[in-house]
């Protein structure tokens, strides 16, 4: 564990130290923002998780965060292509609230939890103008994550029965911290000021062992403040 937390504070040190590079290039861009999440995991197909999957909802959660935006092409920065570097929390989680039927017990259950994490995107986009004031922007890359703290519960017949740590795996439930995924964003950006966007993640590694060798995936609705 120790370790986990040591590449990210190795990460986060690259994302502060960007701006001291860039400033004798007298090119920095710097975003702020926050917005509402809708994560959710998938399930794989097999015998015993297809009623997972098929009761499985997403949960209302929030993300927050700081970008560093490094133009590629500087001589036109209206229209540009560039890299972004972040630092965010983020929420990560699932709802089963329709019971399933767990072919181990023989009993209907019904699963839900919520985490939360530092993310650490890194992707490749591209900015156009559309008028003075508007413009579109697209991005898309990878994004590392490590799971902080959170919860999940299991009940039986609406009475809670067991609960446990979001990322403690166990043999009830239970992912692994460290976890990537691929994504994207789309948005505009007003009076080169403000930014709104819609962004979609999708998990490339397992969460956890059969059966929880699901997936993370999440939409994100986002507004944000350039400096």
């Amino acid at each position: 564990m120790k370790k986990n937390f040591k590449i990210f504070f190795c990460a986060f040190a690259v994302l502060v130290m960007l701006p001291v590079v860039s400033h004798a290039q007298n090119v920095k861009q710097f975003e702020v923002y926050g917005g509402y999440s809708m994560p959710h995991i998938s399930w794989p197909e097999d015998n015993y998780t297809w009623q997972l999957k098929g009761n499985s909802k997403s949960v209302s959660s929030f993300h927050v965060g700081v970008r560093y935006i490094q133009p590629i092409n500087k001589r036109y920065f209206d229209n540009f292509a560039y890299i972004s570097f972040g630092f965010a929390v983020s929420g990560k989680g699932y709802n089963i609230d329709k019971p399933f039927l767990s072919h181990w017990t023989g009993y209907e259950y019904s699963l839900k939890g919520h985490g939360f994490g530092v993310e650490v995107p890194v992707h490749f986009g591209g900015k156009f103008k559309l008028s003075e004031d508007l413009s579109l922007f697209a991005e898309a890359g990878f994004t590392g994550a490590l799971g902080l703290f959170g919860k999940w519960k299991e009940k039986l017949k609406g009475e809670e029965r067991f609960h446990g740590d979001y990322y403690k795996v166990s043999e009830r439930a239970g992912f692994k911290r460290l976890n990537g995924s691929l994504g994207g964003r789309i948005g505009v950006e007003i009076m080169k000021t403000f930014t709104f966007s819609a962004g979609y993640d999708h998990g490339i590694t397992k969460l956890g062992e059969y059966p929880f060798n699901c997936k993370d995936r999440v939409l994100m609705l986002s507004f944000g403040y350039m400096f």
